[in-house]
């Protein structure tokens, strides 16, 4: 949702860029300021997660669950803003490419900063982009699978424990 809403006011701003010059900017670097400012938080949150159950995973999907924990914890939610920071790189190309049309130059330059940024941005949502190699890959299968016996292990018990206590009113 957040990445179809960023797309449309995307859009308006590249038109209105035609017109005034530097507004798109304003709207990137608040996006930009957003983004970097909720990764902020999620790292200070990331140092704090501790393993009920360490003994379950690998040393290497500890690692990589405690490094991408809001992958998992939200992984639609963390798509929608990797797709989100992957939409602001190209607004800020095309916007870039607006403005040296009307003979101002040295938003290129901004436009390759955010570049890097946003990808930097959209790695850090989605680390299945640059999770290529086999050995990577199965460590991720390896917490998607624990995760996905933890859901079932929660709605099993959480399903007796309800009619049990509905039995015993």
């Amino acid at each position: 949702m957040i990445q179809l809403i960023s797309t449309l006011i995307s859009i308006i701003f590249i038109v209105l860029t035609f017109w005034y010059d530097y507004l798109a900017w304003i709207y990137i670097l608040t996006a930009g300021l957003f983004i970097y400012v909720s990764i902020f938080f999620m790292k200070v949150e990331n140092r704090n997660l501790q393993f009920k159950e360490p003994y379950e995973l690998s040393m290497e999907a500890q690692i990589l669950m405690k490094k991408f924990w809001h992958f998992y914890n939200m992984p639609f939610g963390s798509l929608d803003y990797s797709r989100t920071c992957s939409t602001f790189q190209f607004v800020a190309i095309i916007v870039s490419g607006v403005n040296a049309y009307h003979d101002i130059y040295w938003p290129i330059g901004l436009a390759i900063i955010a570049w890097f940024s946003f990808s930097y941005a959209a790695y850090f949502y989605n680390p299945l982009i640059i999770i290529s190699n086999t050995e990577q890959r199965y460590v991720h299968d390896e917490i998607v699978l624990f995760l996905e016996e933890k859901r079932c292990a929660q709605k099993t018990y959480g399903s007796d424990s309800k009619s049990n206590d509905d039995t015993h009113s």
